[in-house]
């Protein structure tokens, strides 16, 4: 049986996680960019909703911090 050291001890309280279950979060981001010269990137990476230019990824994180894997980056409107 492994015990994982990548969980909080929060995990194990709140959520009943076993120290031999991992846990992973899925979380989305953003990163804000410079306004690009280009106008078709333009579009792609203005989001209306924040007021600037900004790429989304989805990442796979453990609860340490620890980065599992990056999807993405995609554009603001998801295009």
């Amino acid at each position: 049986m492994k015990q994982y050291q990548n969980n909080r001890s929060i995990l194990h309280d709140v959520l009943k996680i076993g120290p031999e279950e991992l846990a992973v979060i899925a979380d989305g981001t953003y990163i804000f960019v410079e306004q690009p010269s280009d106008h078709q990137t333009q579009r792609l990476l203005y989001s209306g909703q924040k007021g600037r230019n900004l790429m989304k990824p989805m990442m796979l994180v453990l609860p340490s911090g620890y980065i599992l894997q990056v999807q993405g980056p995609y554009g603001a409107n998801w295009w």
